[in-house]
């Protein structure tokens, strides 16, 4: 990867225990909330997994549920794609340009979403 290119993960303000670790500088319990977002978040990231995140990340950025369905209808309507809670995280990050200026990439992950769910988000309305 080129030096220049930056990797984030991204995480719904009711489950980021990502973006907690970075603040504490370790990891640290988190009060996870279940939402429709079901795809990421747990109550603490695990030794063996923050040893290398803290390595290859560049942080976490975190976006609300009403930006998460916010992108999972965006990409719905502009892109024909179905994403579920995850996928949408990472596409409400770049919406909302928390990374700074530049390109984005995300991973939109997955179209296992419950039906009634999406039909919600769909409508403009939160699940």
């Amino acid at each position: 990867m080129r030096p220049e290119v930056r990797v984030y993960g991204c995480e719904v303000d009711t489950a980021a225990p990502l973006a907690a670790a970075f603040a504490a500088g370790g990891p640290v319990p988190f009060q996870r909330i279940a939402t429709f977002v079901d795809g990421i978040g747990s109550p603490q990231v695990l030794q063996e997994m923050w040893t290398p995140a803290s390595r290859l990340l560049a942080g976490s950025l975190v976006v609300t549920l009403p930006e998460v369905a916010g992108a999972i209808r965006h990409v719905a309507q502009h892109a024909a794609v179905i994403a579920e809670g995850a996928g949408g995280a990472a596409v409400a990050a770049g919406l909302k340009g928390l990374a700074g200026p530049g390109r984005y990439v995300a991973v939109v992950s997955g179209g296992n979403i419950d039906p009634d769910v999406l039909a919600t988000i769909l409508r403009g309305e939160i699940p």
